[in-house]
């Protein structure tokens, strides 16, 4: 303990007093706090420090030892990174800017004495313009965004795309009604006579009839055979639009009974092409008629004979190969009693 303390002490026969004055010097012990941004160190006792944490020094004081003491924290460097959507002609302000555009901005701000990073990624939608085209026929609608429409024009709708208003327009067209006109060259005539039959209009077509043999179902003018009184029927598709179109004619047979006489055509029903000398081929019987056109195709619809030429006969031979079964022959000729064109149809029987 510090004090005044004394001491007695015999020299050569003489008491000698010593006095002794002690004092203490109290050991030093200091605590420093202290902050440093990330990235940067803090020199201490002759060392540098760049992490966070408790580090101490002994420092030599008027001959007594002290002990200081570091108390270092690292303050984080701040990223921060925002998102945001704004609609086109809307402005977005951060940092003390204005951006209308779409990017990724950066501004710099100090907190605690470090600077800090913040990032915008900034997205502007555009406004949405589409356009839709519509083709109708007269008397259908056109369904848009839950409106039907029947009137030719330009309609519009205001949708939200993603916050964002987006403009749709329709422009719709209708075709007008379309009408076909069937033409015919006879509308009475004998049974087994051949008419023409065309309509004007430029479409796809298709022909019906339940009492005539059209050479052609799906053309502009085809030919029709007529055995009996019928109706005949057109229906059409035009493009664009695909809108129809149909129309009617009924033929009559003539109820002149006076027969046209002196001509005579004919078709065995069957031959057997064996080389036996006896109905080898098949051909065509007749007498004061003349030879149109001569055909017999086979089951799958495939020319197997043709000819123009009344007196040729076919020997059975299809790509050089009999192949026994049913043929159709389809014979367009004129007769010569009253100059009219007709057809003859029907089956014969290949046998081998």
């Amino acid at each position: 303990q510090p004090g005044i303390y004394s001491d007695t002490l015999n020299t050569s026969g003489c008491d000698s007093v010593s006095v002794l004055n002690l004092t203490m010097l109290p050991l030093i012990r200091d605590t420093i706090i202290r902050s440093v941004c990330a990235g940067q160190s803090y020199t201490f006792g002759g060392d540098i420090y760049s992490q966070p944490g408790i580090y101490s020094d002994t420092l030599n004081t008027p001959g007594c030892d002290s002990i200081s003491v570091l108390n270092l924290t690292t303050l984080p460097l701040i990223r921060d990174t925002i998102i945001r959507s704004v609609c086109a002609g809307q402005p977005y302000t951060f940092g003390g800017n204005t951006y209308t555009q779409s990017g990724v901005y950066s501004d710099t701000l100090t907190t605690s004495g470090c600077d800090s990073i913040v990032v915008l990624n900034l997205t502007v939608s555009q406004q949405l313009r589409d356009t839709i085209t519509g083709i109708i026929c007269a008397g259908e609608s056109f369904s848009f965004n839950g409106n039907a429409y029947m009137q030719e024009g330009f309609y519009s709708d205001t949708l939200q795309s993603g916050g964002c208003d987006s403009i749709m327009t329709l422009t719709l067209t209708v075709i007008p009604a379309q009408q076909v006109d069937i033409t015919v060259s006879a509308l009475t005539i004998n049974s087994g006579d051949m008419i023409q039959l065309n309509v004007t209009q430029s479409a796809s077509y298709l022909w019906t009839s339940s009492g005539a043999t059209l050479n052609n179902f799906l053309i502009q003018n085809p030919t029709a055979v007529i055995q009996n009184s019928t109706w005949i029927y057109i229906n059409t598709t035009s493009n664009p639009g695909g809108c129809k179109a149909e129309d009617s004619v009924f033929i009559s047979i003539s109820t002149d009974s006076t027969p046209c006489t002196g001509s005579y055509i004919h078709m065995p029903g069957a031959f057997t092409p064996n080389n036996d000398g006896l109905n080898d081929k098949v051909g065509i019987l007749y007498d004061k008629v003349s030879l149109v056109r001569f055909l017999i195709y086979n089951r799958w619809g495939e020319s197997v004979f043709e000819t123009t030429d009344i007196n040729k006969s076919w020997d059975g031979r299809y790509k050089g190969a009999f192949i026994p079964g049913a043929y159709i022959y389809l014979i367009s000729y004129y007769v010569s009693c009253d100059g009219r064109k007709r057809m003859l149809k029907g089956s014969v029987l290949l046998i081998r």
